[in-house]
């Protein structure tokens, strides 16, 4: 994985987080930078690919979408919930900040 993000971009994906799913993050996972956006669920990582994470929500929401769901797999049912849940994130932020 990349480098840790900032303390205060990590607390804002896991407001993110709480206001999808209407639970907590499990504090085992971590958030990260890189290259690209990927989910370990093994070590309980999340990796994005910018360092404002407010800047990408669609990634973010789509690697949030694989820790809540981690056995779903990439298709319709995936993706159509990423759509969903990327419109509630945006008029979050929009309407609220985040």
């Amino acid at each position: 994985m990349g480098a840790h993000i900032d303390k205060g971009e990590e607390l804002k994906a896991r407001k993110l987080y709480r206001k999808l799913f209407h639970r907590e993050l499990a504090s085992r996972w971590t958030f990260y930078w890189g290259h690209l956006g990927s989910t370990d669920d093994f070590h309980a990582e999340v990796q994005l690919h910018q360092q404002d994470c407010v800047s990408d929500i669609p990634t973010l929401v789509h690697e949030l979408v694989h820790v809540r769901h981690p056995k779903w797999k990439h298709g319709k049912k995936f993706s159509k919930e990423v759509r969903r849940l990327s419109r509630k994130a945006l008029n979050h932020v929009e309407l609220r900040g985040l």
